[in-house]
């Protein structure tokens, strides 16, 4: 056992049944295959009791067990068709558990088994970045796993398996059967089958002939609802193309009527009707007039041959429709990502794309339209979107979906209107009786920017699509050689964001918040600091947003709250019993469906009254899904959490807004304290604290740097100051030495 597990609590998935191995089960079809890889024998007694006799799918569980990597790799090596592996981070080292996950997925290349990791350290869990990078399905802390719970999470991961095994399975099949036909048929030679066929009819009979090949598919091998000409000769060369309906020749017309209705072949003295039809296809006939009798012979080879051409049209609607289900949306009816990937191919290998532009859409806050209304209101959305590109594309322009709610426009810079493609957002798209109005997002490309290939080009349309989305939503934006750069810098600074956080470099700096208007110490603002080298920080404002776009501000977010808390519950404890403390909340965190969990566990872990917190929260933040952020808001405050609104006047500000949030702060933004001696400056900031005050907040000012500054706004009646005139954010290892110090206030 890992030393680092040594003083790890153990949590036991308890069920009501006596212990024992998970039987094969008496179900005809095999079992689920569970490989189990932990180094703690209880997890391994524990998942037996709560899995036994238990089945999914109507099929049983077999556990497979392995205490280390090692075993773990050999048994992957030996059993097939595993369907989950539940793996625990810590094993023999302290990241055992990712390194076999990556040895599974990247050297085994064993991509179909879903991945748990299961772990009893909270600190061990995986953030999400480091699941996308392992490809792990999901994670779950020990203390988490009852045995509903592990059954559920093993019940969502083997519907996952089995869906990509199906999947997987079917397209090795398609793939099988498409690349046997695409090496001997093609799409020009859809229409020389029909061709060859008639003339071998025709040379049976020692001299030019005339017939006919009709079906109820074009040339081109699209469907009609009435016979036309595929292939002909001699008198009947004139008619190609044509519905049968509009020949008229007696003879002609009453074999193929014959042979349609018998949906066999007919052989008479002034001709002969070879049926080629299937149900797939509907129906085909090829048709020879001429007097030449047939012995048997000779009709049992036409038979024969009629079977093999039967088979070979059939494969070559398959392949038509294999083509068309991996090139094609199969639920808006459009060129999907594949096909994207294949035009632009031809596009740098002709040399053609000079002058073209690669445009990627997406719809903003799509997801939430999903969730409110239901994955069919969506597709129909969907469905309208791409039916009003459409319609405004020229012919020369490609409408794709990309995935999801993201599509792709490809086509010459010259015949596509970026200000028109905007507008066509403006109108709102009528499901049913509902109107529905979104925005877009536009990233663009112009081909000639790259100089490179396919793969570069769908490269850079995502980076810039991706920075419109986080800097321009709802706008559009234009790729420029240093996004791709810029973009590389951005993750780079990021895995050092993840690495420093690890190393302990990410810390809290307390700021005091001083009462004018009492003359007292208020409380202290927890602020984040990133000591990068020693003695270089990097700025809030660059790293925050880095974390909120990555998603990294959750695990950042928990962090600062326990230890904002676990500070303040000392500085109660050593003298100071009325300090409070604020901390800063992001949208991400706002969302979070455990943020109300967490915090009151952590209230009562530190035994913080909750009155002596101070939540802040930004406009912006507020108004992201105004009323679910508004029922968070009211359930921090029946918690009795104090709330602060930061940064006023930079957002939304009006006084609905106010009057709606349950707020017990407004706080002054510093630029509108820098400008206080400007024109209107100080009536601006008079007119937000008789604001505040009117609806019964305080006001803090931040950003005071001068004795100006402060007497300005105790005149203006302003409650609090923070600023550097009165302290700059300070370490912990100075904050209480610097509160002795001021132990008047």
């Amino acid at each position: 056992m890992s030393a680092s597990k040594t003083n790890t609590p153990m949590t036991f998935i308890t069920r009501d049944s006596d212990s024992g191995s998970i039987p094969p089960g008496e179900s005809d079809d095999p079992p689920w295959k569970v490989l189990v890889v932990d180094d703690e024998e209880d997890v391994h007694t524990s998942t037996i009791f709560a899995l036994k006799d238990s089945e999914i799918f109507g099929r049983p569980i077999q556990l497979l067990h392995a205490y280390n990597s090692e075993d773990a790799l050999k048994i992957l090596k030996e059993e097939l068709d595993i369907a989950v592996i539940l793996v625990d981070v810590v094993m023999e080292s302290s990241n055992a558990g990712l390194d076999l996950i990556d040895n599974i997925r990247n050297n085994l290349q064993y991509n179909d088994p879903q991945i748990i990791i299961r772990t009893g350290q909270p600190n061990q869990a995986p953030e999400q970045e480091i699941i996308k990078q392992y490809e792990i399905n999901d994670y779950k802390l020990k203390t988490e796993l009852t045995q509903s719970a592990l059954f559920n999470s093993l019940t969502t991961a083997i519907r996952s398996y089995r869906q990509i095994n199906r999947e997987t399975t079917n397209r090795q099949a398609l793939n099988s059967l498409f690349n046997l036909m695409a090496t001997q048929l093609s799409d020009r030679n859809l229409h020389n089958f029909a061709n060859l066929f008639i003339l071998h009819l025709s040379n049976l009979y020692h001299e030019v002939q005339n017939g006919l090949v009709c079906a109820q598919i074009d040339a081109t091998f699209e469907f009609n609802h009435e016979l036309s000409v595929l292939a002909a000769i001699g008198e009947f060369t004139s008619e190609l193309g044509k519905s049968v309906s509009q020949i008229k020749h007696p003879q002609m017309n009453s074999l193929i009527q014959q042979c349609i209705k018998q949906k066999a072949n007919i052989f008479h003295k002034s001709g002969m009707a070879i049926y080629l039809g299937s149900p797939s296809r509907g129906d085909m006939v090829a048709c020879i007039l001429g007097q030449t009798a047939l012995d048997f012979a000779d009709k049992t080879i036409l038979d024969l041959f009629a079977t093999n051409i039967k088979i070979c049209a059939d494969n070559l609607i398959l392949m038509k429709d294999l083509k068309n289900y991996a090139f094609r949306d199969q639920k808006l009816k459009i060129p999907n990502r594949n096909a994207l990937s294949e035009d632009l191919h031809l596009l740098f290998k002709k040399q053609k794309y000079h002058a073209h532009v690669l445009i990627k859409l997406g719809v903003d806050h799509f997801s939430e339209v999903n969730l409110a209304l239901g994955e069919e209101y969506g597709d129909h959305l969907l469905l309208s979107i791409a039916d009003r590109i459409r319609s405004f594309l020229p012919r020369t322009c490609q409408i794709y979906r990309l995935g999801g709610d993201t599509f792709a426009i490809l086509g010459p810079e010259k015949e596509i209107d970026l200000d028109r493609l905007n507008k066509l957002f403006r109108f709102p798209f009528f499901i049913g009786d509902d109107a529905q109005t979104i925005s877009i997002t536009i990233g663009v490309l112009k081909l000639e920017e790259i100089h490179g290939t396919d793969e570069e080009a769908l490269k850079a349309i995502n980076v810039v699509h991706k920075l419109a989305k986080l800097n321009h939503r709802g706008g559009t934006l234009i790729y420029k050689k240093e996004m791709l750069s810029y973009a590389k810098k951005r993750l780079q600074r990021l895995e050092e964001l993840r690495y420093d956080f690890v190393k302990q470099k990410i810390f809290l700096a307390y700021q005091p918040i001083y009462n004018i208007q009492k003359k007292r110490l208020s409380g202290l603002e927890a602020l984040m600091r990133w000591e990068h080298k020693e003695g270089e920080f990097v700025s809030p404002t660059e790293f925050i947003p880095l974390a909120e776009q990555s998603g990294f501000i959750n695990r950042l977010g928990r962090w600062a709250i326990l230890q904002a808390l676990e500070k303040l519950n000392w500085l109660h404890n050593s003298g100071w019993p009325n300090i409070k403390m604020a901390i800063n909340l992001s949208v991400l965190q706002l969302q979070q469906p455990d943020l109300i969990t967490e915090l009151t566990n952590a209230i009562q872990e530190f035994n913080i009254p909750p009155e002596y917190i101070e939540l802040e929260i930004t406009e912006s933040v507020a108004m992201k899904d105004f009323e679910q952020n508004l029922k968070v808001l009211n359930e921090l405050k029946k918690l009795g959490i104090k709330l602060a609104l930061d940064d006023f006047g930079t957002g939304f500000s009006s006084l609905s807004f106010l009057r709606d949030l349950p707020i017990d702060r407004i706080k002054i933004d510093k630029h509108f304290i820098q400008n206080i001696d400007l024109i209107g400056g100080k009536e601006f900031i008079e007119l937000i604290i008789q604001l505040g005050h009117t609806l019964d907040m305080s006001v803090t000012a931040e950003g005071i740097e001068t004795i100006e500054q402060l007497n300005r706004l105790h005149s203006l009646n302003c409650d609090c100051i923070q600023g550097f005139y009165f302290a700059k954010p300070m370490a912990k290892e100075i904050l209480l030495n610097w509160l002795n110090e001021h132990s008047n206030l």
